[in-house]
């Protein structure tokens, strides 16, 4: 987006620019960690065997984890980790995957050192033994015969148990048996009459023990025989196995108080062959965990007496009696988390700064001016300057100086408007108004997205709206339910009644422009806007935009971010701190760029990220001109963050340009043939290709393969329909940063043709002289382009209100029609009356988004799936079908693309979509029954095969 600067206005449009925006990332400082596995001769497991298959290795931290295999007897091995403390567990193994032995140790890995880790592996050894006793009643047994097999579950080899016969009474004991679970079949002969009884799973044969098992045997009524058996529990020679040992307890409170979940790490050890489970705080231990040694969370402000509770299981029978240990969590010293701004506890905060220039450092706070000292380096930072302040700042300004000038805080979670000063703020004391957090919407694949990209002015400023006239323009506008115009949704309702399932809003954090903006003039990173907040508070403004991601989440709508660290409002924005944060060459086009190549700004900006994505819950982030930076300094942020938050599959993506500048170092910034290299990170951008062949121009009035004109090359929108997949599949950066196929996944494609920058997509059709509304050509234009991003391989975006026509061309005036961000509210805001009056095209959107949802085959999740799966037809020409897996049919019509889809993958087509941008034509479908369910009037359930012009048309085979 344009960044509006103080006096001067940059107005720049054109083929690829569609805003100022930057991000970089953040460098890990790693280290070895040099893992020995011993194995012990005792366990607390049951269901083992004694041959390892492979050892599991699992480093984690803050419940995310990676994990590793040894296999053919490898006990050893080194691994390479970003510093910090992790839980390691090993895990040994049998060939079919039952659990032998684990061991559970921590280990702290430091940064360009070696850590030795050794993990004792409990693993049951030597034999049990089996006594059985048998009762035969009701049964006349002169030469009774009573034999059994036990059959061991591990590897299949049989034991047969001889019985002593004493007053009726039979009585096998077996020594020397294996540990392990065994599977027992009785035989009974009375005379001629023998019956098997059932097999029966046996438990676990306890080592050194013996375990005990009765059998009795009864005749029915009708003189048959029948064995009824009973299994006895097994019995734990010792009652007294189980013992807890002192906890090992690891927390870090904050003045009596946790300002988070906190970790204790309880270990307990029983009898050699117990399997020991256990509980807290008084809960019943026979639902507890089964792991001898392992961690559970203290809930937030947790201080007191708690207390664990185990109890010994053998085969799932309480056996032992329960166990207690009591111990005081009390109140210890705040641990400074690993990161820079004003790090707050109720007892000190303490203030870091990045200075690489300048040892003139200090903090004001409290009418007081502390001086800030330098520190080692830690955590991958360089250069930084601490003071520490006692006492309970809680919510005071801070002003950080450097050489006596005052500086803001890059890292300041939340700010005095127009001023430099920062605000003290305890995030984890703040929490959404109902006290926790919605789950947030299941994704199960990034593919499945659909974002809808909006400004929160914009969304519900129009009194149309509906929404409360003190929320119209602010963040709790954007959630308000239950908001109509006339009889139509408007609001989130109208966003669920869509489809979609990301709301991408413009920038949110705080910018520096007080008049219209949309937010491309960064003042403050990690700051909700007060613009559109309802409240001057400071811990309110926080907690709003927490409650604003919350509602969203409660709605089953993610929520993405526009993120702009590309530049800042001017330079006077952080060059008080260092020249450093900024490149010689300004790349954005709004008058200065930060350089991600300088390690500290990287790390500043995968900082702003992470908090973004910790204390707000966010899904993911759009980058403004992610073409300013550096891509493996990109893929480094989206590598940290998507293994930090595996669980979250968090949404990265931006705009593979910057802002028509002559960059030096060209080679090493993002362009859509580096997008390969970022697949490991999750990081995909907009395809400019596919928007230009698909819509023309971005604000002249050149129509391209919607309104049938032309494209760039003859299979452009095959490519772009088929996820714009590289020719061959490779990881490996493109030889033309260009290159119209340029992803390794099709979820780094992000299928576009309007958005906040040129022309939105309406007032593109009508600029470019198509007449006719909703109901003519200009409409059937508009629904074709769009339905093409709905239907092909990647993931599809909208901008607000194209899906009932919006326009900005107020009274014919098309003054700011094409980059409207300092143009008044007049121009922007969103009139919902046009939902009304474009109802049609409104249900062709939410049409073509429920039927893409509902079809597995218009969201494939990888590169080897679309080459096997969609075969696309087209008539060729003179030209050769190359590199998009294309097949040459002479008898579709020129231009026509069809994509024939396997959906489940098990042979034989069953979706089929065109795309026909000129005349009406029949197609020839595969071989079975076939039902039209989308034409260009929307949904439909037709069987003929008519594909009409302009009009994506989807068959699904029945």
């Amino acid at each position: 987006m344009l960044l509006i600067r103080k006096m001067l206005t940059f107005l720049l449009v054109g083929f690829f620019f569609t805003g100022c925006q930057m991000e970089s990332p953040a460098l890990e400082d790693l280290g070895q960690v040099s893992v020995s596995i011993k194995e012990s001769s005792r366990s607390l497991l049951p269901q083992i065997s004694l041959n390892v298959a492979s050892y599991k290795i699992r480093f984690e931290k803050n419940g995310i984890g990676t994990s590793f295999v040894l296999t053919n007897g490898e006990t050893a091995d080194s691994y390479t980790l970003a510093e910090g403390t992790y839980t390691l567990s090993v895990e040994g193994v049998n060939a079919s995957e039952v659990v032998i032995g684990r061991g559970v140790t921590p280990v702290t890995v430091v940064a360009g050192g070696t850590t030795a880790a050794s993990v004792d592996v409990l693993r049951l050894t030597g034999t049990g033994t089996l006594k059985l006793e048998a009762k035969v009643l009701g049964l006349d047994l002169v030469t009774p015969n009573l034999s059994a097999v036990l059959v061991s579950s591990a590897d299949g080899t049989s034991t047969d148990l001889n019985f002593t016969i004493q007053d009726s009474v039979f009585t096998s004991l077996n020594p020397n048996l294996a540990p392990g679970y065994y599977t027992l079949t009785f035989t009974l002969k009375d005379g001629s009459t023998e019956v098997a009884t059932p097999g029966v799973e046996w438990p676990f044969i306890l080592t050194g023990a013996t375990t005990y098992g009765g059998i009795s045997f009864h005749k029915s009524a009708n003189g048959n025989i029948l064995s009824n058996i009973t299994m006895n529990p097994p019995v734990v020679t010792k009652e007294d196995a189980l013992t807890v040992q002192s906890p090992l307890v690891s927390f870090n409170p904050t003045g009596g108080t946790y300002n988070k979940d906190q970790v204790v790490q309880v270990t307990m050890s029983g009898e050699a062959g117990s399997e020991i489970r256990y509980t807290t705080d008084k809960t019943d231990p026979s639902a507890a965990s089964s792991l001898y040694s392992a961690p559970f969370a203290l809930p937030t402000g947790t201080v007191g007496s708690y207390e664990v509770r185990a109890k010994a299981f053998m085969s799932g029978k309480l056996d032992s009696p329960v166990v207690t240990q009591a111990f005081t969590v009390t109140p210890n010293d705040y641990v400074v988390p690993d990161t820079l701004g004003a790090l707050y506890s109720p007892g000190k905060t303490v203030f870091r700064l990045w200075s690489p220039d300048s040892t003139n450092v200090s903090v004001s706070v409290n009418a007081q001016t502390v001086p800030m000292t330098k520190v080692a380096d830690f955590g991958g930072y360089t250069d930084v300057y601490e003071a520490v302040v006692n006492g309970d700042m809680k919510n005071k300004e801070y002003q950080f100086k450097v050489n006596n000038a005052d500086v803001r805080d890059p890292y300041a979670l939340m700010a005095v408007p127009g001023t430099t000063k920062g605000v003290i703020a305890n995030m984890d004391g703040i929490l959404p108004t109902d006290g926790s957090w919605a789950p947030t919407p299941v994704l199960t694949h990034r593919e499945d997205s659909i974002i809808y990209e909006v400004s929160v002015r914009d969304f519900t400023f129009d009194e149309s709206s509906g929404v409360d006239a003190a929320k119209r323009g602010k963040f709790m506008g954007m959630v308000q339910t239950g908001t109509t115009y006339g009889s139509v949704k408007t609001g989130i309702d109208h966003l669920k009644e869509l489809g979609i399932t990301h709301v991408q809003m413009l920038p949110t954090y705080d910018f520096a422009t007080a008049h219209y903006n949309w937010g491309y003039d960064p003042a403050n990173y990690n700051v909700p806007e007060e613009q559109y907040s309802q409240t001057t508070d400071p811990e309110g403004r926080i907690r709003e935009f927490k409650d604003l991601i919350n509602e969203y989440h409660k709605n089953g709508l993610r929520v993405v971010l526009d993120v702009v660290y590309n530049h800042t409002f001017e330079k006077s924005v952080l060059v008080g701190i260092s020249g450093k944060y900024y490149t010689t060459v300004d790349l954005s086009g709004c008058g200065n760029s930060l350089n991600t190549g300088v390690p500290m700004v990287s790390r500043m900006m995968r900082d702003s990220l992470e908090q973004w994505v910790k204390n707000y819950n966010v899904d993911g982030f759009r980058f403004d001109l992610i073409g300013v930076y550096h891509y493996n300094e990109v893929k480094a942020w989206g590598e940290y963050l998507n293994t930090k938050y595996a669980d979250r599959n968090l949404l990265m993506y931006g705009e593979p340009w910057n802002g028509y500048a002559t960059d030096p170092e060209d080679s090493q910034k993002v362009r859509m043939g580096k997008v390969p290299a970022l697949a490991s990170a999750h990081v995909g951008v907009f395809n400019g290709k596919y928007r230009e062949d698909i819509k023309g121009n971005n604000d002249g009035t050149v129509l391209a393969y919607m309104a049938n004109g032309a494209i760039s090359w003859w299979g452009a929108v095959a490519a772009g329909s088929r996820g714009s997949l590289t020719a061959s599949k490779s990881t490996a950066i493109l030889a033309n940063d260009w290159d119209s196929m340029f992803a390794y996944d099709p979820e780094q494609t992000i299928n576009y043709i309007s958005a906040h920058d040129n022309y939105d997509l309406w007032d593109k059709i009508i600029h470019s002289g198509l007449t006719g509304g909703a109901g003519g050509y200009a409409g059937r234009v508009d629904m074709f382009g769009m339905g093409m991003v709905f239907t092909s391989q990647g993931i599809p975006f909208i901008h607000a209100g194209d899906e009932f026509l919006r326009t900005k061309a107020v009274n014919n005036i098309w003054t700011y029609a094409h980059n409207s961000y300092n143009a008044p509210d007049e121009y922007n805001k969103i009139r919902w009356a046009d939902k009304v009056t474009n109802a049609s095209v409104n249900n062709y959107y939410t049409a073509a988004i429920a039927l893409r949802k509902a079809s597995a085959g218009l969201r494939l999740t990888s590169w080897d799936e679309i080459k096997a799966k969609v075969t696309t037809k087209l008539n060729a020409g003179a030209n050769s079908a190359t590199g998009i897996n294309c097949v040459n049919d002479a008898s579709l019509p020129a231009k026509v693309v069809v994509n024939e889809i396997d959906s489940d993958g098990v042979g034989g087509t069953d979706l089929v979509v065109v795309f026909n941008p000129g005349n009406n034509f029949t197609v020839s479908l595969p071989a079975g029954t076939w039902k039209k369910v989308l034409d260009a009037s929307g949904s439909v359930s037709t069987t003929d095969a008519l594909c009409e012009g302009t009009a994506v048309t989807v068959f699904q085979k029945q």
